[in-house]
């Protein structure tokens, strides 16, 4: 079983990231092993985000689930520390990596800390909540933080290469607000428990999060920050 886990838990994130990776050709050896440094900084990362996690909904002594608890737990619990420690992970790895020289390396780093991180995070689940919840959020939550991943690297981009006239502290502020707002939102809807009905808000979310990111990285490639 525990095998089985392991594999459910792996091929999805693999497969996401051998896609991204023939998508943005990148074909320099010192740029593999700096995505493959981000992959693991990612699998570090989870552990510490898993833990942390646990033990805030431990620690939480709320007898109700309304809007604000739900709210507090999606927000603040989970997409908050999880994304600012894959922004913080993603922020080191572009300041010390020496292959570094183009706007679609950002998004690569940032997608493979994604990856690294959401495939170990799958592990942890299967292994406390059974290979049934692994097996579902290989389809929901792997992909939904590779859009993630996407997201933050390319705002993270427009900062590293001052793509854009806002000012750098601006961006970095959005760059952790945004995707935090966005996997709340996802978050929120698996968390509540109003009705089951309200889950399908979380496909609805991934949908949207994924043709979104298409659409950038297509945009982004056509206008050859993508080479």
């Amino acid at each position: 079983m525990q095998d089985l886990v392991l594999i459910v838990s792996f091929i999805p994130g693999l497969i996401i990231c051998l896609l991204g990776y023939l998508f943005i050709e990148k074909k320099t050896k010192e740029s593999l092993i700096t995505i493959i440094i981000s992959f693991l900084v990612g699998v570090v990362i989870s552990f510490i985000a898993f833990y942390f996690e646990q033990f805030l909904f431990e620690s939480d002594f709320s007898s109700t689930s309304n809007f604000f608890t739900v709210s507090k737990e999606a927000f603040l619990w989970v997409a908050l520390p999880e994304e600012l420690l894959k922004f913080i992970a993603l922020f080191f790895i572009c300041y010390f990596s020496k292959s570094l020289d183009r706007p679609s390396d950002v998004i690569l780093y940032s997608l493979f800390i994604s990856m690294g991180f959401a495939t170990i995070e799958n592990v942890l689940y299967g292994y406390v909540y059974g290979i049934e919840t692994s097996l579902i959020r290989a389809f929901t939550a792997i992909p939904a933080h590779a859009t993630f991943g996407i997201f933050m690297g390319i705002i993270f981009a427009a900062y590293h290469f001052r793509i854009t006239k806002y000012r750098k502290w601006v961006i970095i502020l959005f760059a952790v607000f945004f995707v935090v707002i966005i996997h709340g939102i996802y978050d929120f809807f698996i968390l509540q428990d109003y009705s089951e009905n309200l889950l399908v808000g979380s496909l609805i979310c991934l949908i949207i999060y994924i043709i979104a990111s298409i659409y950038w990285l297509k945009k982004i490639r056509a206008s050859k920050l993508i080479t």
